[in-house]
């Protein structure tokens, strides 16, 4: 009798241990599990502003540009005139200036002065497209005359593939539109890049001539591949 007493106390006791110990081990497992998401929350967070902080940046360079155009016109005998060409295969794999009309009723004649006046450009561009050539692409202009600068390595060629001159009618396009009502920098949506360069944004803010007209929009596009890895390329351990 009493044996079987012991045995019964003992039973209990291992089934109330049991349960305790299911229950510590579900309070731990539900206090680990909510300490990985708030770990995993702080992760994202962090590299999320680093990425803000990195796109401020590209940003800022683009209100640069745009105070830098505005002074070009309000002061265009201060500079010299710099020639801006088609694209050139020669100059592919170097960093080079290169223009596109929107049409081919443009007349060179009639926007010869003011591509020259905005081919200074280059000496503000190359410093900062040299410096993050891994991230920025293209730097570039279009502009209500209806000529487009750009600067970058790739010498674009048109859609049949010549070396030619380069028409690309802008006007309508989203990052042309977005920044002309924008008045400041504004980022567009993410795009796959036409020439096989992986996930890109641009970076686009207008810029006036010198009686404060709108005039055109300056823009840089930007390799998101590489930031939207770090952002999501997270290392959570095996399980």
């Amino acid at each position: 009798m009493v044996f079987s007493i012991a045995v019964a106390a003992l039973l209990l006791t291992s089934a109330v241990g049991i349960s305790s110990m299911m229950k510590i081990r579900k309070y731990s497992e539900d206090a680990l599990i909510t300490q990985m998401e708030q770990n995993l929350y702080n992760i994202v967070t962090d590299k999320a502003e680093l990425a803000d902080i990195q796109l401020e940046g590209y940003a800022g360079y683009i209100q640069d540009f745009s105070s830098y155009i505005h002074k070009l016109y309000l002061n265009p005998s201060a500079y010299l005139k710099k020639e801006v060409l088609p694209p050139n295969p020669e100059n592919k794999g170097t960093y080079s200036l290169q223009r596109a009309l929107t049409g081919t009723d443009i007349s060179l004649e009639e926007i010869n002065d003011e591509m020259g006046l905005l081919g200074n450009l280059e000496q503000v561009w190359d410093p900062v497209i040299t410096a993050n050539s891994e991230i920025i692409t293209t730097i570039y202009i279009g502009t209500e005359s209806g000529f487009m600068i750009s600067y970058d390595a790739y010498a674009a060629e048109d859609s049949e593939g010549n070396y030619e001159e380069a028409y690309y009618d802008y006007f309508a396009t989203e990052w042309y539109q977005e920044a002309k009502h924008a008045e400041k920098a504004v980022f567009t949506d993410l795009y796959v890049d036409y020439y096989g360069r992986g996930l890109m944004i641009s970076c686009v803010a207008p810029f006036y001539d010198a009686d404060d007209n709108f005039a055109g929009v300056v823009g840089m596009d930007i390799r998101m591949t590489d930031l939207h890895r770090s952002v999501i390329d997270i290392n959570l351990g095996e399980e």
